[in-house]
């Protein structure tokens, strides 16, 4: 495992998560207070200016109905646990 994510796979995670949001047709800001997040943090996460801590990730996946461990593995498995 890697100790650091590239670019390329912080843009992927957050592809995924803005394409999953949009599938399920659900706004940042609605997403966020599913997730008790702040809705800028999301809008960070899908633009790939940060990457998510693992709480937060776990917490964005049950509210999207993603399996976290799939996110994990979607980003090249680079997110030590």
């Amino acid at each position: 495992m890697k100790d650091k994510l590239s670019i390329k796979e912080v843009i992927a995670l957050g592809q995924e998560i803005k394409r999953k949001r949009l599938e399920m047709d659900i706004t940042q800001k609605k997403l966020a207070e599913l997730a008790g997040l702040h809705r800028n943090y999301i809008s960070y996460i899908e633009n790939a200016k940060i990457i998510p801590t693992i709480e937060s990730l776990d917490s964005i996946s049950k509210v999207l109905n993603l399996n976290s461990k799939c996110l994990i593995e979607l980003i090249g498995g680079a997110i030590k646990i």
